[in-house]
């Protein structure tokens, strides 16, 4: 159920902004916009597994975007690009490339280039490239070429943390 109202949460939202930046000319262009946003935006449920191009979803195990918004999952979260505002997941929370906003993984976080507000992670915190506000992390927090305004690991014994360049507490 919930999956179908992020579904014509996200629809309606992509609708009006593509209607604000080019207006469909005529009941087919209508018809040809509502049916590629519709596919886009759908959450393919396979074996409990979730995928979709734009759309947001919740999953019992994994889901897998190029561009979401909002994603938990039981298992692990992907999004390839863009600008995951909200990523929970029970084992892994995974950005390829883009800001990601809220990051909460039961196992690693991980946000391969670009810019991470907060990310907890109860094992592993990373990002390569890129800039972190807030991470936090039961056993390592990792950075690559990358900033971080505050880390905070949580084991105290065989506590690591790598970084280029960091401020860690």
């Amino acid at each position: 159920m919930i999956n179908l109202l992020l579904f014509i949460l996200s629809f309606s939202i992509y609708f009006v902004i593509y209607w604000l930046l080019r207006r469909p000319q005529g009941v087919k262009s209508y018809r040809n916009t509502i049916l590629s946003l519709a596919f886009l935006c759908m959450p393919f449920n396979i074996n409990g597994n979730i995928f979709t191009v734009i759309g947001n979803a919740e999953s019992e195990k994994n889901i897998f975007s190029i561009l979401s918004f909002y994603q938990r999952a039981e298992n692990s979260t992907f999004a390839l690009f863009g600008v995951p505002i909200y990523q929970h997941a029970g084992n892994d929370a995974f950005t390829l490339i883009g800001v990601s906003i809220y990051q909460h993984a039961g196992n690693n976080a991980i946000t391969f280039i670009g810019v991470s507000f907060y990310q907890h992670a109860e094992n592993d915190a990373f990002i390569a490239i890129g800039v972190v506000g807030y991470q936090e992390a039961g056993r390592k927090t990792r950075l690559v070429v990358a900033l971080a305004v505050y880390q905070y690991v949580i084991e105290t014994e065989n506590t690591r943390a790598f970084a280029i360049c960091s401020s860690l507490e």
